[in-house]
């Protein structure tokens, strides 16, 4: 089972990386002015991650055994 989940990341991360590219050059349509939208989206995505972890990382903390 552990090579199937991981075969299924990797092709969520290829299937990211691609949708990334198509998205990324269809906001910059090679016009320099709308190049400032394309990072703009992707400091966007990057901050959503980082509060999207964190706030998953607080609710499976590891349980607190000291007590036993």
């Amino acid at each position: 089972m552990k090579g199937r989940s991981l075969a299924t990341i990797f092709i969520a991360l290829e299937a990211g990386i691609t949708l990334g590219g198509l998205g990324g050059g269809y906001l910059y349509n090679n016009r320099t002015e709308n190049l400032h939208w394309v990072f703009a989206l992707c400091a966007m995505c990057a901050i959503g991650a980082l509060v999207f972890t964190l706030l998953r990382r607080r609710q499976h903390a590891k349980p607190d055994y000291s007590n036993r």
